[in-house]
């Protein structure tokens, strides 16, 4: 955890970047770009009451929140709302860099959090996304910043659906693959194993990091191994279901 002056300096820097970013946006005329430009339509849709027109011809990928967003933002700011929009990818690029500084800081230390925010922030391609109003800057945006709460968040802590795209409201196309590699990430690493000193197959590796993640095995366990090619359990060592967002096993 940041001490205190550290993190009133982590917040008034990026409150800056945030107030600059709001204030070019503001000031240079950009526009989005097609899909956000659906989105607002699908959004004035909605407003309105009838169905989104998602079969239209040359219609893009439909995204829920972002229509979500563009019937806010049509309520809000009627026929600028497409400012709006640019408006608000400026902000969330901001965003963007603040959560990679996090991230950064959580799994290394603050240099290399502020050289990777740095890398982010002045990357052209992001910055056309900001300028372009993509609906990719706010989503990565709130990625990040899922993956710099779960880096800070204690190991025993239990995990929440939202951070690996289970939460109801993200299920959808955009977050298969964000949520693939977050599970990926979590059965890959012997931290998700220290909770409660067990493991499933192929959660913590093989050999001596399932050893040293998991403790050895029961002497129950090592008297022999399965002839039917099922994976062997034993009553000290019952596993989660596969089910379970985070495989982990109790004794």
């Amino acid at each position: 955890m940041p001490s205190r002056p550290d993190a009133r300096t982590e917040r008034l820097v990026f409150g800056a970047l945030a107030v600059a970013a709001l204030v070019a946006a503001l000031l240079v005329p950009t526009y989005p770009n097609y899909d956000s430009y659906y989105a607002l339509v699908w959004g004035r849709e909605l407003a309105d009451g009838v169905l989104p027109s998602f079969e239209a011809y040359a219609a893009p990928t439909q995204h829920p929140l972002w229509n979500l967003v563009g019937l806010v933002l049509g309520v809000l700011f009627g026929d600028d709302a497409d400012r709006a929009v640019v408006v608000l990818a400026a902000v969330s690029h901001v965003l963007l860099c603040w959560a990679v500084y996090r991230l950064g800081t959580a799994v290394a230390n603050r240099p290399v959090g502020a050289v990777a925010a740095a890398l982010v922030g002045s990357s052209f391609a992001f910055l056309l996304f900001a300028a372009r109003g993509y609906v990719d800057v706010p989503f990565l945006a709130l990625v990040l910043w899922a993956a710099a709460l779960e880096a800070r968040r204690p190991p025993a802590t239990p995990g929440h659906p939202a951070v690996n795209g289970h939460s109801p409201p993200l299920r959808g196309p955009e977050m298969d693959s964000p949520g693939r590699v977050f599970r990926c990430c979590c059965w890959s690493s012997p931290a998700c194993c220290a909770p409660r000193r067990g493991c499933s197959p192929g959660c913590c590796g093989s050999g001596t990091d399932r050893r040293r993640a998991c403790g050895p095995r029961s002497p129950r366990a090592r008297r022999g191994a399965p002839r039917s090619g099922r994976a062997m359990r034993s009553p000290g060592r019952a596993c989660s279901p596969a089910s379970s967002w985070r495989p982990s096993c109790g004794r």
